[in-house]
C-alpha cells in the first residue's frame, strides 16, 4: 500500500527537477509494489537534496534536519528516517512517537530542549511517518521489536547514555517494556512517559477483547493482494473522524496491527518491573485528555511507584504547580489542569518547563 504524501512528497513533485535521474520501474503502474518503490524514491531523493530549508518550510514542518540511518536488527536492514536538532555533542534526549504517528509533534518541546544545549532525535518507527516497513515481514510493530529497533538505532549514533527517553501515548506503552530490554534500559539515565497508555483499556479500546479483534481482523483485510489495499484507502477517512489519521495510510494500518500486539498482562508486569529498577521518571498528563482518562493515569502513577507527595497539580489560573518539587525527588508526576492528549505539543511550554527541571535534578543526581 502506498499512503498518502506529506510536505515533503509535495515539494518534491513540485519541483520535478529534484525527480531527474529516477530510473523507470518496469512494474505494473498500479501495483503495491509499484507504489512502494515510487514512495522510497521520494524520500531517498528528499534526504539526499533537502539539506537545508527555508525559513517558511522551516516555520510549518522542518524544525528538525530529517536523516537516513540503516541499521541492522531483527535479521533484517532497516531504512530508519529520524528528525535531528541540537547541537550534535550535546546530551541526548531520545524520544518515541505514539501511533499513527511521526516526528512532527515534537517540534514545540525539542525547541526548548535544544535551546539548553540537548539534542533531540526522533526516529519515525518502521511503518510510521517516512520509514518504510522491511519487505522480509521480520517487524511486527509490537512493543518489543519497537524497543529493540531503538536500540540499535541509539547505538548507530555511537551514544552510550540516552538523558531522558521520552515517550508520548502509544509510544509509552512500548517504554514501558523497557525491562525486556537490558541493554536498552542500561543505557536510560531517566524516561518521561507523556499521556502515555496506562495498564488497563481505556475508553476507545473498550471492550477490549472486540476492540482487539477488530483491529486484528482490519489490519489482515489490508493485507489482502488489490483489495486489501483499496480496503485502506477507503476507509482512511474513518481515521480522520476519530482523530487518528496518521501521516500515510499504511501508518494507519500499522498503528492497528500495534493495538492487536498489545497485552495489558504483561504490561502491568513490566510496570511492576519499572518500578522495581527505580529510574528516574517523570510522568505528565492531562485531565481532559480525550483517549486517556484521568483514572487511568492516576492508576499508572501509582503503578510505578510514584509517591501522592510527588504528584503536582498544573493550574492553569495560577500558571504553576501545587507541588515544588526538590531536586532529590526523581520520581514525580505532573497533571495538567485543562490539558488534552496533546500536551507536548498543545500544553508544549509546560511541559517542557518540567522537563528541564527534572533533567537538571537527574544530572544533579548523576554527578
Amino acid at each position: 500500500m502506498m499512503g498518502h504524501l506529506n510536505k515533503t512528497s509535495s515539494w518534491i513533485f513540485h519541483n520535478p527537477s529534484s525527480l531527474r535521474g529516477m530510473k523507470r520501474l518496469p512494474l505494473e503502474p498500479n501495483s503495491m509494489k509499484h507504489r512502494r518503490n515510487i514512495q522510497g524514491m521520494v524520500i531517498k531523493r528528499y534526504l539526499q537534496q533537502q539539506t537545508t530549508v527555508d525559513s517558511k518550510t522551516a516555520a510549518n514542518d522542518y524544525f528538525f534536519e530529517l536523516k537516513k540511518i540503516t541499521v541492522k536488527v531483527l535479521g533484517d536492514e532497516f531504512e530508519l528516517v529520524y528528525a535531528d536538532a541540537g547541537p550534535k555533542d550535546g546530551e541526548l534526549i531520545v524520544m518515541v512517537h505514539g501511533a499513527p504517528a511521526s516526528h512532527g509533534g515534537y517540534q514545540n518541546i525539542s525547541k526548548m530542549m535544544t535551546q539548553q544545549g540537548y539534542r533531540v532525535v526522533v526516529p519515525n518507527m518502521p511503518g510510521m511517518g517516512w520509514t518504510p516497513m522491511p519487505r522480509s515481514g521480520c517487524y511486527n510493530c509490537s512493543a518489543l521489536h519497537r524497543l529493540q529497533v531503538l536500540q540499535v538505532f541509539t547505538e548507530a549514533l555511537q551514544y552510550e547514555r540516552i538523558l531522558m527517553l521520552c515517550a508520548h501515548s502509544l509510544g509509552g506503552h512500548s517504554v514501558l517494556h523497557l525491562s525486556e530490554v537490558p541493554s536498552l534500559l542500561s543505557m536510560c539515565q531517566s524516561v518521561c512517559l507523556m499521556s502515555s497508555i496506562g495498564l488497563s483499556p481505556h475508553r476507545d479500546v473498550s471492550p477490549w477483547i472486540l476492540k482487539r479483534n477488530m483491529a486484528w481482523l482490519y489490519y489482515h483485510l489490508c493485507q489482502l493482494p488489490i483489495l486489501g489495499s483499496s480496503f485502506a484507502s477507503l476507509t482512511s477517512p474513518i481515521f480522520r473522524r476519530i482523530k487518528l489519521k496518521g501521516r500515510t495510510i499504511d501508518s494507519q494500518v500499522n498503528f492497528l496491527r500495534e493495538v492487536s500486539h498489545m497485552s495489558w498482562e504483561k504490561v502491568n508486569s513490566t510496570a511492576e518491573l519499572f518500578k522495581e529498577m527505580k529510574i528516574p521518571l517523570l510522568v505528565v498528563a492531562g485531565n481532559r485528555d480525550h483517549v486517556i482518562q484521568l483514572p487511568i493515569t492516576e492508576e499508572l502513577i501509582a503503578k510505578l511507584g510514584i509517591a501522592e507527595t510527588n504528584t503536582a497539580w498544573y493550574h492553569k489560573s495560577s500558571k504553576s504547580n501545587d507541588v515544588i518539587f526538590s531536586a532529590d525527588v526523581l520520581q514525580r508526576a505532573v497533571l495538567i489542569d485543562q490539558g488534552d492528549h496533546d500536551i507536548f505539543n498543545n500544553q508544549s511550554e509546560i511541559v517542557g518547563s518540567e522537563q528541564l527541571d527534572f533533567l537538571e535534578a537527574v544530572k544533579l543526581n548523576h554527578t
